[in-house]
């Protein structure tokens, strides 16, 4: 008798099955899908490409044979230091470039992103470890000044939170930048930028996590 009902009744059974393994499918893809935003993906590719070994290599060349200004056993002041000479902060319009060879050769300007992502390079080169920042916060409180569009880099061992952009800034015009080396409630205090916090990204060539907390 069940026999003859499954042979009667075998499109509804075959449909019930290939709706199940769908509905499984777009559970599993949600479940795994990946969530992080769009500006974490894309300063990962750049880490990544920064990071590797030849890459590095042809920093360290470019800054020795090109610009004749080697930064070699440049501890990380010393490195900011060396930025400040070479990259300046413009407000206006440019044509902008991620890679730190690039930047150094074609423009000579930046903003966040190309003073972190040379910061960064500069580093790794002298075999200082440290992790690209990403602030991507969002507005939930109206009343707080800003929110994402940032970004700086840790030193990776001890966790020293170094903003480039201020820093090599504050060196261009001689003035104390100490505010914006290991203070990371900077960006959310009042007397800071007062920007509202919820979600700061920490990428290294190794993982990527999420670190709000250190920052709010």
């Amino acid at each position: 008798m069940i026999r003859l009902k499954i042979k009667e009744n075998w499109k509804m059974i075959v449909t019930l099955i290939l709706i199940s393994l769908l509905m499984g499918g777009v559970i599993w893809s949600y479940m795994t899908r990946d969530s992080r935003p769009f500006t974490v993906k894309y300063h990962e590719n750049l880490i990544r490409e920064i990071s590797k070994p030849d890459y590095l290599t042809k920093l360290k060349e470019y800054a020795r044979d090109v610009l004749k200004d080697p930064f070699d056993g440049k501890d990380y002041i010393g490195l900011l230091e060396w930025e400040s000479k070479r990259l300046q902060y413009s407000e206006t319009e440019f044509e902008r470039r991620n890679m730190p060879i690039e930047i150094l050769a074609v423009i000579g300007l930046g903003r966040c992103g190309e003073f972190s992502l040379l910061y960064y390079g500069l580093c790794i080169t002298n075999g200082i470890p440290v992790r690209l920042i990403v602030d991507n916060s969002y507005y939930t409180n109206v009343s707080k000044s800003g929110a994402g569009d940032h970004v700086w880099v840790e030193i990776f061992d001890n966790k020293t939170h170094v903003d480039p952009t201020e820093v090599c800034s504050k060196i261009r015009q001689d003035k104390d930048y100490s505010v914006w080396i290991n203070n990371p409630l900077i960006y959310g205090s009042k007397t800071g930028w007062n920007k509202e916090i919820n979600e700061i990204w920490a990428i290294s060539d190794k993982e990527t996590i999420l670190i709000t907390e250190r920052y709010q």
